[in-house]
């Protein structure tokens, strides 16, 4: 389960962020819930069915017109799976102006959140190089 290669399933976090008119996502903006999410003791992390293990890259291509998550591309909106302790993630991610939620909202980005049981992540299905 640490190094991604098998399907997990267990409750946490959904978060499903979309480009509205005025903004839209960069990887920036996705590495840095990653790490709010990975702070916060998640298990296990997906970013639309992209399974993020220790070697994942999140970078934007042409000024962040495109996104690749481990090489493949992936579109608006985005859904962020995080398996974990369901009120570590509440502390870390709504922590008052400063977490990824209030911070984002605030500036006008689109961002929908629930906290759902049996979240199904799928295993990481590239080969893992070290």
């Amino acid at each position: 389960m640490l190094v991604g290669k098998t399907d997990v399933t267990g409750n946490g976090i959904v978060l499903k962020l979309t480009d509205n008119q005025d903004y839209s996502y960069t990887a920036s903006n996705l590495v840095y819930l990653v790490n709010e999410l990975k702070y916060a003791g998640a298990e296990a992390i997906s970013i639309n069915n992209q399974r993020i293990v220790n070697t994942t890259d999140i970078v934007g291509i042409n000024s962040n017109q495109y996104i690749l998550v481990n090489g493949e591309r992936v579109v608006g909106p985005y859904e962020i799976k995080a398996i974990g302790n369901k009120d570590e993630f509440e502390k870390i991610i709504n922590f008052p102006n400063e977490g990824f939620v209030p911070y984002y909202r605030a500036k006008g980005y689109t961002i929908e959140m629930s906290y759902q049981d049996d979240i199904k992540i799928n295993s990481f299905n590239k080969q893992i190089s070290l």
